[in-house]
Formats: C-alpha cells, structure tokens, sequence
C-alpha cells in the first residue's frame, strides 16, 4: 500500500519504536482497515490508517511499564491486570496522548483501546481496526485466513454500504467465536468483555429457527 505522503513522519515514528516483524504486521493492518473502511466507512479512511498504524505502538513495551500505565493513567478492571494480551492495547491510548497527540481524537483512542479484546459497544470505527488486526495479510493461521477470505468476498459482493456492513458484524462475531475458542483450549485467561462483545454481536443476529423455537414452547 503506498500511504499518502502526510503519514510518513507516522510510518516512521512508528518503525523506530517496532521490530521488524510487529512493523510489517502494522503496515498490514493498517491496509486491510483502509480496504474495509472503503466498503464500509470511507469518509474516515484517514482516521482509520491513523488508528491502525497506532494500535500496536505499546506493543514491545515491557510488562511492567505497561501495568505502570494502565494503573497510573486508565480506568481498569482486575481483568485488564490479569489479561496479559490485552496490557498493550490499554496502554496505547496513553502512549498516544503522550508521543502523538496530532492523532489522539476520540475515534483513534476508542479503536486502539478496544482493538484486543472488544467492547459490546463498539463503534464501527472500533469494529474495523479489530477485524483488520486479525485478517491482515501476514497471518497465516487458518481460522485467519478464513475470515478474510470470507469478508473481502462477501463485501465485493454486496450491494451497498449498509448490505458491507452486515457482512462486517458478521465476520466480527465468527472472529470472537474463533478468539474464545483459541484461548480456551490453550487454558488461558478469557477476558470477560471479549464475551459480552460476542453475545453482543450475536444478538444483532436473527435468531436461527425463531419460529419453531416459539413454536416448541
């Protein structure tokens, strides 16, 4: 992807503070959003690139300047301090505010925090940088690679905007179906809000044999 010229000092910004590895995982995250954020959200593409080329920026930070941040400068559960995958992502906002204020408006904040373990009330901003973080091009695990086959093809196919969009909560959902199932059988620690974001995701969903459910009763 060749990035507008006004996200250089960004790309660079970034690069310094990355490994090789965690910089070419951000740049694909940051051209899968700006692919969904066309179908889905195209006013706010800038807005979108920004985020996602923020969302790891507290990445390689160590474990106890992350825990140092999240207790000092965020509001926190004790399931923010015990998910360890998740320090980052709470970190980040502060870590924005502090290097690159230029882009610490509430849209970007809102996706770097919830961009690990969701929120029941993401936005669609939030939505898009969470999706892109797990269907971008260098992942290569199977549950990943199936759900980007199956949303960049469900959205070339749909009709409009608000037909990308339905696609979008869907591939959401099945994206929290695979996280939880991951987690849970290398027994690790299941942030409660990835759950409450899937049954929130799910209940945008008709309901599968509605009728002779009611019907049964």
């Amino acid at each position: 992807m060749n990035f507008p010229d006004k996200f250089k000092p960004l790309l660079s910004a970034v690069a310094e503070r990355m490994s090789e590895k965690r910089y070419r995982h951000t740049l694909g995250v940051a051209e899968a959003a700006d692919r969904i954020a066309s179908y889905c959200l195209a006013d706010c593409r800038d807005g979108i690139i920004a985020a996602a080329l923020l969302h790891d920026v507290a990445k390689e930070l160590d474990t106890r300047e992350a825990l140092e941040i999240i207790r000092n400068h965020t509001d926190y559960s004790d399931s923010d301090l015990i998910c360890e995958a998740a320090h980052h992502s709470l970190a980040a906002p502060y870590v924005i505010l502090r290097d690159f204020p230029e882009y610490a408006d509430r849209d970007v904040l809102s996706a770097v925090r919830n961009h690990t373990v969701g929120s029941p009330d993401m936005s669609l901003f939030d939505e898009i940088i969470f999706v892109a973080d797990y269907v971008e091009a260098g992942r290569a695990y199977g549950d990943c690679i199936r759900a980007r086959e199956a949303l960049f093809s469900a959205l070339e196919a749909s009709r409009d905007s608000e037909e990308c969009i339905m696609h979008l909560h869907r591939i959401t959902r099945e994206i929290l179906d695979y996280t939880i199932t991951y987690v849970i059988n290398r027994q690790r620690f299941l942030h409660p809000r990835t759950v409450e974001t899937r049954n929130a995701f799910l209940s945008r969903e008709p309901m599968p044999y509605q009728e002779e459910i009611k019907w049964k009763i």
